[in-house]
């Protein structure tokens, strides 16, 4: 079936390069052997590196339409989910069913005019926006603001902590805040500072989304001056683990996961892919982008958080829905070789309109 093998290859690969350099990874805190990641081999199949994957379809018929998800929290047994194209916030439970919604857009006392982040304590939803703090309860609701003595560029809210990453950002005379890191108490009073602007620090040191990853209940916080991973851990960034090779500079950190047993890494620049690192085994497998086999059709795309020892990730079906619409040889063909997912691919092309939740379950141990 070489035309749908070339359909799911062009639909899920993430890119590739060819780099000249490994990366090798330390433990400073941990006696844990120093493991050396090997450039990327390609395309491998979606069964060399999990376990099992499920979905979860997001009710549309009372959410209504979602565009392009950004940021997804977990939080209480639901799911929030930043649609960066209408700027809401939309909260489904772990079943997709829709709770409520997130939508006071606007220039008015109790509105927020734009999101540039957002995180949930309880059942208090927390809407970032430049230099100001924007709360909700979980039914929309306004409860406070609270102002931040300069311009952050994202927020978390770990524990009893706020964290804001600047970004860089010398723009507004606040030189007292020129750092990257910056931490306050819940009431939003400053409690410390951390990785201070270099002479030859640029605004566009890092180019990600966000410097911020969640995997259950740690937050892990990625430095663009440092190749380093940091843990926060009650208000204090701990060095989880730092990043060299012969040429650190030919790549840059894009994502970091934790599960029980996987450690999931995105890089980016002259050597540019992904890698799954075994924590049972230290067992490394490295890819440019993932591609179906007879057991997996998809996969999900780019990771968002990680839940009960899965990973997270968020599927857009609408362009994969259009191109078999379009073919009923593809239809047939996949119908024959996949019937497992022929009720999915059934609501895709007749009901489905929102993004898809991808539940991935990563190998222990990799070959």
């Amino acid at each position: 079936m070489p035309k749908l093998r070339n359909l799911l290859i062009a639909f899920i690969v993430w890119g590739c390069a060819h780099p000249e350099t490994g990366i090798k990874i330390y433990y400073p805190a941990d006696d844990i052997p120093d493991i050396y990641i090997s450039p990327p081999s390609g395309i491998i199949t979606i069964s060399e590196i999990v376990d099992s994957i499920g979905f979860i379809i997001l009710d549309s018929k009372e959410g209504g339409i979602i565009g392009n998800i950004g940021k997804v929290v977990h939080n209480n047994h639901r799911f929030h989910l930043h649609d960066e194209i209408q700027e809401k916030i939309f909260v489904f439970s772990e079943d997709g069913e829709y709770i409520s919604r997130i939508s006071r857009k606007g220039p008015g006392p109790e509105e927020y005019p734009a999101i540039t982040d957002f995180s949930v304590k309880g059942d208090t939803i927390v809407i970032f926006n430049r230099n100001k703090l924007y709360m909700y309860d979980i039914n929309g609701n306004f409860l406070i603001n609270k102002l931040i003595p300069f311009v952050a560029y994202r927020m978390e809210l770990s524990g009893n902590h706020y964290y804001f990453f600047r970004h860089g950002n010398t723009a507004f005379g606040d030189d007292d805040y020129f750092y990257d890191l910056i931490i306050s108490d819940q009431k939003g009073e400053i409690t410390n500072k951390f990785f201070p602007y270099t002479e030859d620090y640029t605004f566009s040191t890092l180019t990600i989304p966000t410097p911020f990853f969640r995997s259950e209940d740690n937050l892990f916080f990625i430095s663009p001056t440092k190749n380093s991973v940091f843990l926060l851990d009650d208000g204090e960034p701990v060095e989880h683990i730092r990043f060299a090779g012969p040429d650190p500079g030919r790549y840059t950190l894009s994502y970091f996961f934790e599960t029980t047993y996987a450690t999931k890494i995105g890089f980016y620049g002259g050597m540019t892919g992904s890698a799954i690192i075994s924590r049972v085994n230290g067992s490394v497998i490295s890819y440019n982008s993932c591609k179906s086999d007879e057991k997996f059709l998809f996969k999900g795309q780019y990771p968002k958080t990680v839940v009960n020892d899965k990973i997270i990730s968020v599927l857009n079906p609408h362009e994969f829905g259009w191109v078999i619409n379009s073919d009923p040889v593809m239809i047939e063909n996949i119908y024959n070789y996949y019937p497992q997912y022929k009720d999915l691919l059934d609501y895709i092309r007749t009901e489905n309109v929102n993004p898809i939740i991808t539940v991935e379950k990563y190998k222990q141990k990799y070959e």
